[in-house]
């Protein structure tokens, strides 16, 4: 069954592998062959981005199967087409909180160009306000985007955003099933060319209550649709920008063009516009309001800005296929479809019906709260009736009614929104009264204020745009014959000499010449003038323009003449008044005098009445003698008081009849009052002083009677409503020390004033609820009442614990001393959950000290209990930090119980230490135990080190940083840089060490030694050996490979044992054989002899000699000197049985060799020593004890063991000495199969070996790093533990610099190659995506000191040292800059300083204050002048451009905080203030 589904899952894996690759050919991919599952549980992100990336280059499409793939989120370059397999069975689903499919444009041949994105639905989590389904946006923007047959849910922010994108496609797209945003939001200006196509939006709710927001743009849409379930407030569709709405910080207009449209279900209404706001409305587009909606839904809503003109407005269209199905007309607010706060931006045309059958014709005015008739567009001309008098402001009706049952007045529209010889208004009076026609905003009606109608009459005004007159073309009804109409040409009457006219208004009009109206008397030479009269001042005159009086007539009578010397007197003396009782004239103003009474029968008088005519008062002569002069005062009187008038007559202020003082009465002459007495002060105020001699006397008393009754108050002061004066304020001995009220009613202290009260230290303490108290003393200033022990109180808030700088207990829980031997557990501190089921329960977690023993042991418990029952231990922490709990539960492994420590877990199940590590222990391979060591540092490390990465030495702190990175590929991670990994594997060396699963994907790496193990050289340290294994029988072979025979052949063998043996294995050796060196240097066997015969040389080689005298051993005597074989060629062959060979030297042998061996002859290649032991033989065949103490040895199993025991770290002998050199070894040695030569490099402490043809740094594989390459320059790894220098260099296309590339001098900087060609630079606006709208000439600043910004995007890398300016207005005396700053506005990286701008009237370059470099990238380009005065060529104002890059976060024209000096920019910008209308301007910056 396992080798089945092995088969089948490799098979699968296979024909994945082969469709990837064919697929990628065939720029065809799919995502599960880049490893994504698509299983609603593993994070694809990865997977599918990879598979995006690679198609992004050349193009092609990415293939998404049924399933959920689950992301974070996925960029979608052009290029690349993102297909699933239908809306209901491929769902891109993610919970960030942030965009899910971002839509981008390309790169090279898709540079602009946006990817398609087909049959699949995004679903996002419902949460995090940046969470959009689908981001169609770029910061310049893009084209050839399409999505198509897609669906958007459940997203935390909008479900479509439509950015900066145009010429694309969006069809078929489903958006709304709990979106937390709007399901579509739209934000285009100037994109054109896009098609959206069946887009159905469908829940809404009350936060974004539209299916379709369009803030800017303009949107055509065929078959749109929705909504669904809805909030009250919802809308199908909100267009425009609104101040303060969806983060608007401006008002916005946005064009919304529906084809086909279902606009259902909305329970506000249809379409809400904002700021003259349009839309459309053709095809079969239909309106079904929500049925609970009634009597308030509003089809079409229009918010208009009446300021800027609404007739004038472009204006949506509704079409006759528009319906409208909700009826009867009352389920309408209003019974209106339309509704306005002024004219609104929409016409009428054809029979636009209501479903029961009304035509619409008229729109609710909000601001009028009435109906009144909308903008047609074909010939139809409804009637505008009214029956009382009415004023419309708007123009949308031209034909009016007026049936008024008593005169009335119709208020026409200003005649100039109308088109002069286009629009023409009607107006019949059918009612019983007259019809007085006016018309608003100043204007005219057939060049007079008004124009009236009596019953019958119908008249036809052409509206004159210049002049804002209503001028009459036709006319007729009742009144029509006695009446001329007035033309724009010229009225010609040929009648009679006599013309009777029965008309409201003659005209005489001409442009200058001053017109007027004459009659003459041919015989009399008499002419009189009515007219106007041009001069200073312009006026109107009537009169005779001959020698002649000009009289007034009335009654036909003439009442008052203007004599030819210009006098104006009455017809008769004494007969006319001027004014009346009934009219009076308001003032009269006069040269000299008023001459009252003369030529008159009565005396003359002046009579001066009030306001209301009731009361007068007169001054009249009376009948004096003679005559008498009046002189009145020159000057007003200082103060108050009377007058007196002198027997001269002159009225003065002064005198004895006035009193002292001039007029003021005496403070004790004041007498009882009789009755209430008010004094209105006005603005005046009263001061009262008492001199120093008051004594004992109160200055100022109130008091009332005994007894009296009354319920007032002897004194009431206080202030009327808002008053913002104090009501009383008391101070002492000439200072301001004291009290006063303040506004708000309060008496405090002033100065150093005080209130006092009867004070007591507190006598209560401080508990969980409020004691009102009953005491009438006051607590002093400085006193605390204590705080009660015994409260229980449940906290609602946060408390912070912080005693200070210095770390201490902040929150001792304690308990009472026992007093007596046993153990006391703490307090416990509890937390408890609350949930519920169906069932409340209550859960509580406990922390306490449990304490164990009467010494004192203890140890720190975690406890719970569910819903008040028994509490279980779950975590327990000993006074010695063992932890025990109940069950750990890991990916892998499962516990018993108990302290973690204590399970000793293997590789197979997880990972932990059975046992504490101690002195000289290193941890095992497999992780499971410590083993003793011998591997020593040169240093001890102390507690908190750690290892450096060469394995030298101890470091007081581990590098810093957050963890490597993932590298990208399956093996064992190694850091090839400062966060930078790649995967490796393990590999071994033939005949030395085999590897099995070297990366570490399948299985632990496990390294094997071969049974038989090729080593080219081993040296051993004093004391060291060969070993043969512990166990009898163990053995140690040495053997060399027989090239012939192309196998190993074994020469020696180390046998373990009882008595351990030393074999040779040369032939067919016997018992008793010997070995010698023969001439080619090899040990050769020499057989056993004969008995008897003894071993002698012959021709240089060992032989047995039966004519030899025998001399055993046994029989050799202690020497008492120095004795020398001379062997010549002769070997010589120890064979012992059982008998010992031991040579023991007790004398001074001062310098000499104790026992020498030494060779002469250069052309043997034998070995001088051999020592040898047979198979099985446990004898170790060698062994040096320096003092007694075992340094080396060549055990019986072959090893070759230094040193009998671990160092002391402290210890200056027992080491293996290696040959050493200074520096890297370079050459070649004596080569040895199967055996490696090694050598220390003291230069740069690494180890080497050579094998391989080169020599190896053995150091890097063991944590000591990689080995030196020899030259100065970056360290690159070309092959294990092999490196090189490298020098990063830049390529020959140009464009980058790169300095230090070697790493030698400093850090290796590569930077962009900077544009230093003289004249080159950079334009502003036009150049960074400012465009130049227009030309113009505008001012810098609209204040002194501003400082003005705008955002671009510099594509290169551009040095400058000039500003080329064009400036026009000079300012005298005042001074402007120019800068740019980065994008944080915190640097300002180039300025040119104070610029005069006294005489720069013209186009000049101007030297910088310094030479300076930026780009690529975003930067403000920054203005300013200390004046408004001097003005600069500049770009346009750009609203409709910098209005829609100004909405959201970040500023993209406007002005900074910070303000300049003198024409100085500042160092850094400060906060930024949108502003979307600024001159920017043109300024060049380039290099002289």
């Amino acid at each position: 069954m396992k080798k089945a589904v092995f088969i089948s899952l490799f098979l699968i894996c296979v024909s994945l592998s082969s469709f990837a690759q064919t697929s990628i050919q065939g720029r065809e991919t799919d995502v599960r062959a880049w490893g994504a599952k698509c299983d609603a549980s593993t994070n694809d992100t990865s997977a599918i981005q990879a598979a995006i990336t690679a198609m992004a280059t050349a193009g092609g499409i990415v293939n998404l199967p049924d399933g959920t793939c689950i992301v974070t989120g996925l960029s979608v370059p052009g290029g690349v087409t993102l297909r699933g397999k239908g809306k209901s069975t491929t769902f891109i689903k993610s919970s960030t909180n942030g965009v899910i499919l971002d839509l981008v444009q390309g790169a090279g041949t898709y540079l602009f160009r946006g990817p398609t994105v087909q049959q699949l639905t995004v679903e996002g989590s419902s949460s995090g306000g940046s969470q959009i389904g689908i981001n169609i946006d770029d910061p310049v923007y893009f084209l050839d985007v399409v999505v198509q047959d897609v669906a958007v849910t459940a997203t935390g922010s909008h479900g479509v955003y439509f950015g900066k994108v145009f010429s694309s496609l969006f069809d078929n797209i489903t958006a709304g099933s709990s979106n937390a945003g709007y399901p579509f939001l739209f934000n285009q200006v100037n994109m054109p060319g896009n098609t959206f196509r069946n887009l159905y939006a469908g829940d809404v709710n009350s936060t974004s209550p539209a299916g379709f927001r369009i803030r800017s743009g303009n949107i055509t849409c065929w078959g749109c649709n929705g909504i669904n379930n809805s909030s009250s407030n919802s809308w199908w569709a909100i267009i425009g920008d609104k101040v303060g709405v969806d983060g608007a910080v401006a008002n916005r207009a946005a064009y919304l063009n529906c084809i086909d449209c279902n606009i259902e279900s909305s329970r506000a209404g249809g379409i809400l516009h904002y700021y003259n706001s349009r839309t459309d409305l053709s095809g079969a587009t239909l309106f079904s309001g929500d049925a609970g909606s009634a009597g308030t839904y509003i089809a079409l809503k229009y918010e208009v800005d009446s300021a800027i003109f609404p007739p004038f407005f472009v204006k949506g269209v509704l079409s006759p296929s528009t319906t409208f199905a909700n009826s009867p007309l009352s389920y309408y607010a209003n019974s209106e479809v339309i509704h306005a706060n002024d004219l609104p931006p929409v016409s009428i045309e054809g029979a636009v019906r209501q479903a029961d059958g009304n035509l619409i014709n008229t729109y609710y005015n909000t601001t009028n709260a009435r109906s009144e008739a909308v903008y047609r567009v074909d010939g139809a001309r409804p009637v505008t009736t009214i029956t009382a008098t009415a004023s419309f402001t708007n123009p949308g009706a031209t034909n009016y009614e007026a049936n008024c049952a008593a005169p009335c007045t119709l208020t026409l529209p200003w005649p100039s929104w109308y088109t002069t010889n286009t629009d023409y208004i009607y107006v019949r009076n059918i009612g019983a009264g007259t019809l007085t026609i006016n018309a608003n905003s100043g204007g005219t009606v057939n060049s007079g204020g008004s124009y009236t109608l009596v019953t019958g009459e119908s008249v036809v005004f052409m509206p004159h745009t210049a002049s804002a007159d209503y001028r009459l073309v036709g006319l007729q009804g009742a009144g029509a014959a006695n009446r001329i109409p007035y033309f724009d040409g010229v009225q010609h009457l040929t009648s009679s000499a006599n013309l009777t006219y029965d008309g409201t208004t003659v005209l005489n009009q001409k442009a200058g010449g001053n017109p007027y109206f004459a009659a003459n008397d041919t015989t009399n030479n008499i002419t009189t003038r009515f007219g106007p009269l041009a001069g200073a001042p312009d006026r109107a005159i009537i009169g005779t323009i001959s020698n002649h009086p000009f009289g007034l007539y009335a009654n036909n009578a003439e009442r008052w003449t203007v004599g030819t010397a210009g006098h104006f007197t009455p017809g008769a003396a004494n007969t006319t008044d001027l004014g009346s009782v009934s009219l009076p004239a308001r003032s009269g103003y006069f040269g000299t005098s008023v001459l009252l009474g003369v030529g008159s029968s009565v005396t003359g008088q002046a009579v001066f009445s009030n306001s209301s005519n009731t009361n007068t008062t007169t001054l009249q002569s009376g009948a004096p003698s003679s005559s008498i002069s009046i002189t009145l005062p020159a000057t007003l009187p200082a103060s108050v008081g009377c007058l007196q008038i002198s027997s001269t007559g002159v009225i003065t202020q002064t005198g004895s009849a006035c009193g002292a003082g001039g007029g003021s009465v005496e403070w004790q002459a004041i007498t009882d009052p009789t009755g209430n007495e008010a004094l209105a002060m006005g603005a005046y105020t009263t001061a009262w002083t008492w001199n120093a001699t008051t004594g004992a006397n109160n200055l100022f008393t109130l008091t009332d009677t005994a007894s009296n009754t009354g319920t007032g108050y002897i004194a009431s002061i206080g202030t009327a409503a808002s008053s913002s004066a104090k009501p009383i304020r008391i101070t002492a001995g000439g200072t301001s020390n004291g009290v006063e009220m303040t506004t708000a009613g309060a008496l405090v202290a002033i100065g150093s004033g005080e209130i006092r009260a009867t004070t007591a230290n507190p006598s209560a303490t401080i508990g969980l609820t409020a004691n009102n108290g009953s005491a009438t003393t006051a607590m002093r200033s400085d006193a605390t009442p204590a705080l009660s022990q015994a409260i229980a109180p449940t906290w609602t808030g946060l408390h912070t614990f912080n005693p200070g700088t210095t770390p201490q207990s902040a929150i001792l829980l304690t308990i009472n001393a026992i007093g007596s031997p046993g153990t006391r557990d703490s307090h416990d501190i509890t937390f408890r959950g609350r949930s519920d089921n169906g069932t409340p329960h209550t859960v509580d977690w406990k922390l306490l000290a449990d304490v164990t023993t009467n010494a004192g042991a203890s140890q720190f418990v975690v406890r719970s209990n569910l819903d008040g029952g028994s509490f279980s231990d779950w975590l327990t922490i000993a006074d010695n930090g063992l932890i025990a709990g109940g069950d750990f539960f890991g990916a892998t492994f499962t516990t018993a119980g108990g302290s973690i420590l204590d399970d000793d877990i293997n590789a197979a199940t997880g990972f932990t230490v059975n046992s504490l590590a101690t002195n000289g222990t290193i941890l095992r391979a497999n992780g499971t135990r410590y083993a003793a060591s011998s591997f020593t540092m040169a240093t001890p490390g102390t507690t908190g080190n750690v290892l450096t990465s060469d394995g030298t030495n101890w470091i007081s702190s581990a590098p810093t940083g957050g963890g490597l990175g993932d590298p990208g590929a399956n093996g064992i991670v190694a850091r090839t840089a400062l966060n930078t990994t790649t995967a490796r594997t393990i590999t071994g060396t033939a005949n030395k060490i085999t590897v099995t699963d070297g990366s570490g994907v399948s299985g632990n790496p496990t390294l094997t030694l071969p049974v038989l193990l090729s080593v080219d050289d081993v040296e051993l340290s004093n004391g060291s050996a060969i070993a043969t294994g512990t166990s009898n029988g163990n053995t140690f072979n040495l053997a060399a490979y027989d090239v012939d025979g192309t196998t190993y052949t074994d020469l020696l063998r180390l046998t373990a044992g009882n008595t351990p043996t030393i074999s040779f294995i040369l032939g067919s050796d016997a018992t008793g054989d010997i070995w010698y060196r023969n001439s080619g240097g090899a040990i050769t066997r020499l057989p056993i002899g004969n008995a008897g015969q003894v071993l002698t040389v012959s021709s240089g080689l060992p032989s047995w000699q039966d004519d030899a005298p025998i001399i055993a051993f046994s029989d050799l005597a202690s020497s008492a000197a120095n004795v020398t074989f001379s062997q010549s060629t002769f070997n010589t062959t120890f064979n012992h049985t059982t008998g010992l060979l031991a040579a023991s030297w007790s004398g001074n042998t001062t310098t000499s060799n104790a026992f020498a061996l030494s060779h002469s002859n250069t052309t043997a290649t034998g070995t001088l020593l051999n020592l040898s032991t047979s198979a099985s033989v446990n004898v170790k065949p060698l062994t040096i004890s320096p003092r007694g103490n075992q340094s080396f040895q060549a055990d019986h199993l072959g090893n070759i063991v230094v040193g009998n025991a671990a160092l002391a770290t402290n210890a200056t002998d027992g080491f293996l000495y290696m040959p050493s050199s200074a520096g890297v070894p370079t050459g070649t040695p004596t080569s040895y199969t199967g055996r490696v030569p090694v050598e220390v490099d003291t230069t740069n402490s690494r180890l080497y070996g050579y094998f391989g043809g080169a020599w190896v740094n053995l150091s890097g594989s063991g944590g000591g790093g990689l080995g030196d390459p020899g030259a100065n320059g970056v360290v690159v790894r070309t092959a294990l533990n092999t490196t090189t220098a490298r020098t990063i260099t830049a390529g020959s296309s140009g464009g980058l610099t790169v300095t230090n590339g070697d790493g030698v001098s400093g850090n290796p900087t590569i930077d962009l190659t900077t544009t230093n060609t003289s004249g080159l630079g950079f334009a502003l606006p036009g150049g960074g995506g400012i465009p130049i709208v227009g030309d113009t000439s505008a001012a810098l600043v609209g204040s002194a000191d501003e400082v003005r910004v705008v955002l671009f995007y510099a594509p290169m890398r551009v040095t400058v040292d000039r500003i080329g300016v064009n400036g026009v207005t000079n300012g005298s005396g005042n001074s402007a800059g120019f800068g740019i700053y980065t994008a944080d506005g915190n640097t300002k990286v180039c300025d040119s300083g104070a610029i005069s701008t006294t005489s720069w009237s013209g186009a000049a370059a101007y030297t910088l204050s310094g030479s300076c470099t930026f780009g690529p990238g975003y930067y403000y380009y920054a203005w300013t002048a200390n004046n408004t005065t001097p003005t600069i060529r500049s770009g346009s104002a750009f609203t409709n451009y910098f209005a829609p890059l100004n909405v959201g976060t970040g500023t993209v024209l406007g002005t900074a905080a910070n303000a300049s000096s003198g024409g100085v920019l500042p160092s850094t910008l400060g906060t930024l203030t949108d502003s979307n209308s600024l001159a920017v301007p043109i300024v060049r910056w380039f290099k002289n």
